[in-house]
C-alpha cells in the first residue's frame, strides 16, 4: 500500500533507470555486416547454424570475408540459440508460461474473483472490469503517478487484499504450470540441456 500511495501505477524501478544514449547511425558497410543483405529471404535467415553452413555464406563480402546470411547479428543468434535443427525455439519456455497464464485467466475461479474485485473497486468509485486493464479503463496512461492514479492504486491494492485475488490467481496459475510441466517433461529436459550448452558456449567466449 505504501508503494501504491507514493507511485500510483508508475514503475519505481523505471524512474531510476538511466536514459539510454541515442544509438549511432550505421554506415552502409556497418549495416551490411550487422544485418546482412536487404533482400535476404526470412526463410534463409531463420534457420539453424547447421543449415546455414550447408547453404554457404551470403553473396556480399567485406574485406574479402563473406557476410553471413542475415549478417553477423543473425549468425550470432543461430550459433547461440539454434546451432542444430534439433534446437528448440528460444521462446518455447516463454510460450508455455503464456499458455499457463491464458488458461488461468480463463478459469472460472479466476473470473469469479475478478468479479468480486471489480465490485469492490466500484464501491470505491472506480468502474473497472479486470485488474490487468485498470490503467487503460481509467485513462491513466499519461498520469501514472498523478492523484487519480494514486487513489485508484490504493483502492486496487485494498480490494485485491480483501478478495485474496493474488493468492487465488497464484495457486491456479501454478496448477496450470505444473500440468504443462508434466505434459512437456521430455521437451523441458531437452530445453534445460540446451540452455546449459548455451551458457557454456557464452562463457567460453571470454567477453
Amino acid at each position: 500500500m505504501k508503494i501504491a500511495a507514493q507511485y500510483g501505477y508508475q514503475n519505481p524501478v523505471a524512474l531510476k533507470s538511466p536514459v539510454k544514449p541515442k544509438q549511432k547511425e550505421l554506415s552502409p558497410v556497418e549495416d551490411l555486416a550487422l544485418n546482412g543483405e536487404k533482400d535476404a529471404r526470412p526463410a534463409d535467415v531463420m534457420i539453424s547454424q547447421e543449415e546455414a553452413g550447408r547453404k554457404g555464406e551470403g553473396k556480399r563480402k567485406i574485406n574479402n570475408l563473406a557476410v553471413p546470411i542475415g549478417g553477423c547479428s543473425a549468425e550470432a543468434t543461430r550459433r547461440l540459440y539454434y546451432p542444430t535443427k534439433a534446437s528448440l525455439d528460444v521462446l518455447y519456455i516463454f510460450n508455455l508460461k503464456g499458455e499457463a497464464e491464458s488458461r488461468a485467466r480463463a478459469d472460472s475461479r479466476v473470473r469469479e474473483v475478478n468479479e468480486r474485485w471489480s465490485k469492490c473497486m466500484s464501491e470505491s468509485g472506480f468502474r473497472v472490469s479486470v485488474p490487468s486493464s485498470v490503467v487503460s479503463e481509467l485513462g491513466l496512461q499519461d498520469a501514472l503517478q498523478g492523484q487519480s492514479a494514486i487513489a485508484a492504486a490504493k483502492a486496487d491494492v485494498d480490494c485485491k487484499s480483501k478478495v485474496n485475488l493474488v493468492g487465488i490467481y497464484y495457486a491456479i496459475h501454478c496448477a496450470y504450470q505444473n500440468q504443462l510441466i508434466d505434459a512437456q517433461a521430455e521437451s523441458l529436459t531437452l530445453a534445460k540441456a540446451q540452455l546449459e550448452d548455451r551458457l557454456r558456449l557464452a562463457a567460453s567466449l571470454g567477453v
